[in-house]
């Protein structure tokens, strides 16, 4: 069976996710009400409709280095091949070790404007807080950046930034932008690059064979090795880390199909 059929019977369940989280996403905006919507509970209820959901893309996820992350807050730079890497970053922070004391990572993302109202994704966004960035806006997109910041040192979360701004079109990794690494150092917090492989297939939906999507999470770089570094210089080190694992994926990438995921 293909993942276009796949998809097809499966939409029933995945419209009522959508609904669902939009009704929860709407609420804990309006109400902030942290009591009844902490913070893990909702990361774990959009981790488990992402687990399904990739489940149903054919996706097996490979997580190595997870013992890389330090403590959060930190922030993760990815590169950013499919508009499904978002939900790739969350379940690969899922706790390795269930039935033990250590609760799952959670990610905060810094997001373009314009997927604020995707309806397909909007709910979701607002349960984990994505902060969105108009890039048009220079001041604005400062003081979102700012806001990240500030929200994952109270949450203890990590912070995401796919510093390539846009995913990649043809396999290859883009230059990291150098405003990406402001929050790195205006919160003097350690950088962790993180190699995602073969993400960029998922979009192929016409394909019948599962794929083995990669997550890589190097060690850490601290923040007294970088202080003193310009941004730009920052940008191209934690990129060469990034491509050394980066393998270009072999196989069909779908454009049309990146806003149906």
């Amino acid at each position: 069976m293909n993942i276009k059929l796949k998809l097809l019977l499966n939409y029933p369940r995945i419209a009522m996710w959508n609904r669902k989280s939009k009704k929860i996403g709407k609420k804990f905006q309006k109400y902030q009400d942290i009591e009844k919507y902490p913070a893990q509970w909702r990361n774990n209820w959009v981790l488990k409709r992402v687990k399904k959901f990739l489940k149903i893309l054919g996706v097996e996820l490979e997580v190595i280095g997870f013992d890389n992350l330090p403590k959060a807050p930190a922030i993760l730079i990815p590169n950013h091949s499919s508009s499904m890497d978002p939900a790739i970053i969350l379940l690969a922070l899922e706790n390795p070790n269930p039935g033990s004391d250590f609760l799952n990572w959670m990610p905060i993302f810094l997001a373009k404007t314009e997927l604020k109202k995707h309806k397909k994704i909007s709910g979701y966004a607002k349960m984990i807080e994505t902060i969105f960035i108009d890039r048009n806006k220079p001041r604005e997109a400062l003081k979102a950046m700012d806001e990240l910041t500030k929200l994952s040192k109270e949450q203890k979360k990590f912070q995401v930034i796919f510093p390539e701004g846009t995913r990649s079109k043809d396999g290859n990794i883009a230059e990291f932008k150098s405003g990406a690494f402001r929050s790195a150092k205006k919160g003097f917090l350690p950088i962790v690059p993180v190699t995602i492989n073969n993400s960029a297939l998922i979009s192929n939906f016409e394909r019948k064979e599962k794929i083995k999507v990669k997550v890589i999470f190097h060690p850490q770089i601290k923040p007294l090795s970088f202080m003193t570094q310009e941004n730009k210089g920052i940008a191209n080190n934690v990129r060469k880390i990034v491509m050394k694992s980066y393998v270009k994926p072999k196989g069909k990438i779908d454009l049309k199909n990146e806003s149906k995921a």
